[in-house]
C-alpha cells in the first residue's frame, strides 16, 4: 500500500518497521512516524494481533501490505488504524476495516480513511468489490459506512456485511 493523502488525514503504510516498534518501543514509534501517539492506542484487541500481523510483514518483506495508520496531518497525531484484506480466492472482494482513538472520534476520520480506502482498493487490479461488517449494535460504525457509501446488503444475527459497489436489491436479512 501506498501512502495515500486525504483531505485531513495520512493514510500511512504499516510497515514491519514501523510494527516492530509499535510492538518494541513507543518512542521509537512516535519518531520513526513523525506523529504523536496516543496512549489510547492501540486498543487492546489490535495490541494482540500486533505481534501476528509483525510476523506476517516480515515474511512478506517487511510489509503487511494492506495495513495502514491514521495520521491527522495538521497535528501530526495517530488518530486509527485501518486496513484491507482479501482478493485471492475471493472473486476480486477485499474486507476493509477501521479503528479510530477515542479522543479522535466523531470528527469524520473513519469516513474519510473509508472512502481512502475503498478508492485505493478499486483502484487495484482484480479488485471489484468492497465489503465491510460491523455488529448491528455499533451504531457509529453503521453510520461511517453509509456515510463512505457503502450498502448493508446482508445480516446475519447480530453481524450485518456492507458492500460498495452495492448491487440493487441484495439487502436481506437471516435468522442465522
Amino acid at each position: 500500500m501506498p501512502l495515500l493523502s486525504t483531505a485531513h488525514l495520512e493514510i500511512v503504510p504499516f510497515t514491519a518497521e514501523l510494527m516492530r516498534a509499535a510492538v518494541h518501543d513507543r518512542g521509537e514509534f512516535a519518531r520513526l512516524l513523525d506523529a504523536r501517539v496516543p496512549d489510547s492506542w492501540p486498543e487492546s484487541d489490535y495490541a494482540q494481533v500486533l505481534p501476528f500481523l509483525l510476523e506476517e510483514a516480515l515474511q512478506q518483506d517487511g510489509q503487511q501490505p494492506w495495513s495502514a495508520l491514521l495520521i491527522e496531518r495538521h497535528e501530526r497525531q495517530l488518530v486509527g488504524n485501518a486496513g484491507c484484506r482479501g482478493v485471492q480466492g475471493t472473486g476480486g472482494t477485499v474486507e476493509i476495516g477501521f479503528s479510530i482513538v477515542p479522543e479522535a472520534r466523531n470528527r469524520g476520520y473513519a469516513t474519510e480513511a473509508t472512502r481512502g480506502l475503498i478508492e485505493w482498493a478499486l483502484a487495484q487490479p482484480g479488485v471489484k468489490r468492497v465489503m465491510a461488517e460491523c455488529r448491528a449494535d455499533n451504531a457509529a460504525s453503521k453510520r461511517v459506512l453509509e456515510k463512505a457509501g457503502m450498502h448493508c446488503v446482508h445480516r446475519v444475527g447480530d453481524l450485518m456485511l456492507w458492500e460498495w459497489p452495492p448491487e440493487p436489491g441484495t439487502a436481506r436479512e437471516s435468522q442465522s
